[in-house]
């Protein structure tokens, strides 16, 4: 895998971090790759509990690499686009194409882990919509925010309208994104969009007690809950209220519960990586 993108394992959190930092951590099309083939390779783990996304150097990440305007990876849509389907006599699919880019962020929010996105510096752009995609965000205070796709004559195409939307409400996701407009991280905690704002010095400790708690927890019971909140947002309330008897049904027949309960009886923590699943 590309060194663009580094992943380490510790038992059961996995952390990825994005490796550009002399150019802001931007999203070129080998680091959308290896966004993608890691998303595949944790999917098709069990292990993973946990996943920290974050960026090396002073930034989360500044969104597309800007080389690509011209070339690269939006140069080649864009000649695709262009020329009916077809880009430097190759048969090329732009809707496809740009749904593959999709998933390299996707499987943040629909994975079966918590994804956390711990962000410094820049998150603007392609780089916002990526930690959007994590089930929340733990930014430094100083941190600035936007999405800045409309200044290049763009949309965010990579869940950034609906996402931000489901964080802020409408009107506030309109306004961020039809104007560009860049906020800071306590404003993005005012609005929703970040769940919590700390020091620079604090950052790495809160985010990994973060995950030491959810990790803590039963993995069922995580798994459940996050589906459960993941798709409430589009559920009529009925289907909503028949979607938390079914996990709660699925939750008490696991061993995770019975687990849970004999750890209760026995005041101790409980061991879920012995109980297993059902």
């Amino acid at each position: 895998m590309s060194d663009v993108v580094l992943i380490e394992r510790d038992g059961p959190i996995t952390r990825v971090k994005l490796n550009r930092p002399e150019k802001r951590n931007a999203l070129s099309g080998e680091v959308w790759e290896a966004l993608y083939e890691t998303g595949q390779t944790i999917l098709g783990e069990e292990q993973t509990r946990v996943v920290v996304l974050s960026g090396e150097g002073q930034s989360f990440s500044s969104g597309l690499d800007l080389s690509s305007l011209g070339g690269g990876l939006l140069g080649s849509l864009s000649s695709a686009v262009a020329g009916g389907g077809e880009t430097e006599g190759k048969a090329v699919d732009p809707l496809a194409e740009i749904m593959r880019l999709q998933d390299a962020f996707s499987w943040l929010e629909y994975g079966p882990f918590v994804s956390i996105a711990a962000v410094q510096g820049y998150a603007l752009g392609a780089g916002w919509q990526l930690a959007l995609a994590c089930d929340f965000t733990i930014a430094v205070e100083d941190a600035t925010f936007g999405l800045l796709e409309t200044n290049y004559g763009l949309v965010p195409d990579m869940g950034g309208t609906v996402r931000l939307a489901r964080s802020t409400g409408v009107s506030i996701a309109k306004q961020l994104i039809l104007t560009g407009r860049r906020i800071g991280a306590l404003e993005a905690h005012a609005i929703g969009a970040v769940a919590q704002v700390v020091t620079a010095d604090e950052l790495d400790q809160v985010v990994a007690d973060s995950a030491a708690e959810v990790v803590r927890r039963s993995p069922t019971a995580i798994r459940l809950a996050k589906e459960l909140i993941t798709k409430a947002p589009t559920r009529k309330i009925e289907k909503a209220l028949k979607a938390e008897a079914k996990s709660q049904i699925e939750a008490i027949a696991s061993a995770d519960f019975r687990e849970a309960i004999s750890a209760f009886m026995q005041r101790r923590d409980p061991d879920f990586t012995s109980a297993g699943q059902s």
